[in-house]
């Protein structure tokens, strides 16, 4: 008898667990040893309407390649709420998660993470929103590629055969990446947020916005939200406590994007003293002759105007996070590859960290120009300094050096470098 009481007691408990895990929800993070090198805290909150909470948090050790967060609920909801998990200090600053209750999620995060989506298994929307922006991202790295050959383009058959496969590449980007989602989603929640995008950017006209919301109602005819669009759910006011927390990651955020926008935890003191010689400078102008420029090199080697032995330099100004600037690089190329003996392409770059500069320069095939670091493009010396002698405001910005290093041209764009060094060598 007590046998038989003792099993029906583990049974019910065993039960009553099931039953919890059914109406909870469980994260599980692993994150890159690289993103493990300092402690930080760690938040899990979520968006439900308006109404913003945190549910979770955990404070990393310095090595702690992995975590948990789970949460209960007393009532079961079928609804998907919207969780972020928000890094204080390194890795993604708010990864986005669409929650159900039953759900137990798996979230991968590297150094490498791009977005807001990491790769994630055990929700469906998750993995969906992963994979097609990391066929986004393909393509547009497809895109600078054929961009490049077209630039590159022998005779007129492959002119018109990269046009045609840059003007497919850019109608995939601009119009044909909603189309793929809607197409091929399993999810309620993603084809709502897609059509959401669609009408507020305006991608396709009202007549074929509505053409494809009926598509996504007769797919998913038990989704209130998608079943209301272009309607919205109408949420109460956030309470205060929302708002206090969303002010409180509102600030975190801001304190990263200054750290990732200075390349340093710290800002780089200037000393008044050299604001003041600063102030003395006069920028270069046409016919002027050009100091030394002395910079970190690739491979922690050194670079120096003066020991650059081709006739002509070109002094170019970039970052990579300027996106015009790296436009111009397949032009550059061409001129180098024209005048290999007689040009130099001096790359100085803005870039916010040594590693984004190197990546940059390995991804954007760019190693055979002359390559110098100056630091951040805001608060460095070498870069204050540079930008001072040269009036550079506001990149991309280029300046083409004679053989006694005097300014002969400004600012070159796409094949003016090509056609002026045709002219300087009369071809």
């Amino acid at each position: 008898m007590c046998f038989y009481k003792t099993f029906l007691f583990f049974t019910c408990f065993f039960l009553t667990s099931c039953q919890s895990n059914k109406n909870g929800i469980r994260v599980k993070v692993i994150i890159d040893e690289k993103l493990a090198d300092i402690p930080q805290w760690v938040y899990w909150t979520s968006l439900d309407g308006n109404e913003r909470s945190l549910l979770d948090s955990i404070y990393l050790e310095k090595g702690q390649k992995e975590f948990v967060f789970q949460k209960y609920f007393e009532k079961k909801n079928d609804s998907f709420f919207k969780g972020y998990l928000i890094f204080s200090k390194k890795g993604p600053e708010k990864v986005h998660l669409f929650l159900q209750q039953g759900y137990n999620v798996t979230v991968y995060i590297d150094e490498n993470t791009k977005g807001v989506f990491p790769y994630t298994t055990g929700t469906v929307i998750n993995t969906e929103w992963y994979n097609h922006k990391m066929k986004l991202y393909r393509v547009q790295d497809s895109l600078v590629a054929y961009n490049d050959s077209l630039v590159f383009a022998k005779d007129k058959e492959d002119s018109e055969r990269f046009s045609k496969k840059v003007k497919e590449l850019q109608f995939y980007i601009h119009k044909g990446r909603f189309l793929d989602v809607l197409e091929h989603t399993k999810s309620p929640v993603y084809a709502t947020i897609e059509l959401g995008v669609i009408k507020r950017k305006m991608v396709f006209s009202k007549k074929t916005i509505d053409s494809l919301a009926k598509v996504m109602k007769a797919r998913f005819p038990n989704y209130k939200e998608l079943q209301m669009f272009p309607e919205k759910i109408q949420f109460p006011p956030q309470s205060e406590n929302s708002k206090r927390i969303g002010n409180r990651f509102h600030k975190m955020f801001e304190r990263r994007f200054e750290e990732k926008r200075s390349g340093k935890k710290k800002k780089v003191e200037i000393s008044r003293e050299f604001q003041d010689s600063l102030k003395m400078i006069k920028a270069y102008k046409m016919g002027d002759k050009v100091s030394n420029i002395g910079l970190r090199g690739l491979n922690g080697k050194s670079v120096n105007l003066k020991d650059i032995s081709t006739e002509y330099v070109l002094i170019d100004f970039w970052a990579s996070w300027c996106i015009p600037c790296r436009k111009e690089t397949p032009y550059l190329r061409k001129a180098v590859e024209a005048y290999p003996n007689e040009l130099t392409v001096f790359a100085v770059s803005f870039c916010n960290s040594k590693k984004e500069w190197e990546n940059t320069i390995e991804k954007d095939n760019s190693t055979m120009f002359t390559h110098g670091y100056s630091g951040n493009f805001l608060n460095t010396k070498e870069s204050l300094l540079l930008r001072k002698q040269f009036g550079v405001t506001a990149i991309p910005a280029n300046f083409l050096l004679d053989k006694n290093r005097r300014i002969i041209a400004m600012n070159l764009r796409k094949e003016d470098l090509l056609h002026k060094m045709n002219t300087l060598y009369q071809k």
